[in-house]
């Protein structure tokens, strides 16, 4: 009976060879099991190789804006450094070339407050020759050139910066008016804030006589020492008032007659030429000074001391509102006007060649 179970569990497992089934269904289904097992590990791995892909490209996405931003504020950067120099380099420029002119403007506008005496344009430059001859004419001219080159550069790139602002990214809308008017008196403010303490010492400078002090720290020292620290934003208010409308209209006026120039008659509409800058920034800075210069005068005599024995016969403290009487006074109306004769030979040609030179500048750097 054994035996024949064995021949019968032979010739069973002889006809599942034959007929392909070498296998139990309990094998089989392990088989099958298995064999689904692996699919899907394939399948996940494959998912997991996509998905991997995919993170890969998102990084190298974000990488890429990354990079784009950075040379984008690059750019932005070097623009603005480039903005600077061009103004400074306008600033100094034509600080330089009038530095003569201007010493003999701000002694005229020192002298207008005390007393009646009239000091003309000659007896000041004789002054001025006697005491230290030609080269006395550029005294203080670094201090001008410490003062006069960063204001012109933060000036013209704060203003180059709110019409940006105005402009809102649109680069072919026109300004109006006022609109260039408050982007200019905007820059004044910043401009003469910053460097304002640089303006007292320069005025200290000019119209002190040759020793009084030994270099532009001396000259530092002494009014901090003797005067406080006050004493380097004296005159600030008068100023400020008068650089609202002094920048306002220059730049105004200026980026006006630019503008309708290039559109009326210039070759190439993105570059001014040399004649044209120069008109403008004369007949620009002339308008500018014909209604500010009172303000002017009133700042350079508050830089210049801070007691006047002679109002209402007693010491007391120079005010801009004693400024003004004490030179309507002494010399009426037109004494609010001192000095602006030598003023207009020197802001004229100053500004025209302080434009010329930031033009010319801008357009060597691609600006």
């Amino acid at each position: 009976m054994d035996w024949c179970c064995s021949v019968y569990k032979t010739v069973k497992s002889e006809i599942k060879r034959c007929l392909g089934f070498q296998k139990d269904d309990e094998t089989i289904d392990q088989d099958i099991h298995k064999e689904t097992k692996e699919k899907e590990k394939q399948v996940s791995t494959s998912e997991t190789r996509i998905q991997v892909s995919l993170n890969d490209d998102v990084l190298t996405e974000g990488k890429l804006q990354l990079v784009d931003k950075t040379i984008e504020d690059s750019n932005l950067m070097l623009m603005a450094w480039k903005q600077l120099i061009a103004g400074g380099l306008g600033g100094l420029v034509s600080r330089t070339s009038t530095a003569p002119l201007d010493r003999i403007k701000i002694l005229l506008q020192a002298s207008a407050g005390k007393g009646k005496e009239q000091i003309s344009l000659y007896r000041v430059l004789q002054k001025i020759l006697a005491e230290g001859g030609v080269q006395s004419l550029w005294r203080g001219n670094l201090i001008n050139c410490m003062k006069v080159g960063p204001e012109s550069a933060i000036r013209l790139f704060t203003f180059e910066q709110m019409k940006a602002f105005v402009k809102n990214g649109d680069e072919k809308r026109t300004l109006e008016m006022y609109q260039r008017f408050l982007a200019g008196a905007s820059a004044g403010i910043v401009a003469q804030t910053a460097i304002y303490p640089m303006e007292v010492v320069r005025t200290r400078m000019a119209i002190a006589k040759t020793g009084v002090y030994n270099n532009i720290f001396d000259c530092i020292s002494k009014l901090s020492r003797e005067l406080g620290m006050r004493s380097f934003y004296r005159g600030i208010l008068p100023s400020l008032i008068g650089i609202v409308p002094n920048a306002g209209i220059d730049l105004c006026i200026y980026e006006t007659m630019k503008y309708n120039w290039l559109n009326s008659f210039a070759v190439r509409p993105d570059k001014p030429s040399f004649t044209s800058t120069l008109f403008a920034g004369g007949v620009s800075s002339l308008c500018s000074m014909s209604v500010c210069y009172p303000f002017a005068l009133v700042r350079t005599n508050l830089q210049a001391e801070t007691l006047r024995p002679h109002l209402h016969g007693r010491n007391e403290f120079v005010t801009m509102k004693n400024t003004f009487q004490a030179i309507i006074k002494d010399h009426g109306i037109r004494g609010l006007y001192r000095g602006i004769v030598p003023n207009m030979l020197k802001v004229v040609p100053a500004c025209s060649i302080s434009y010329v030179v930031y033009e010319q500048a801008r357009n060597k750097m691609g600006l």
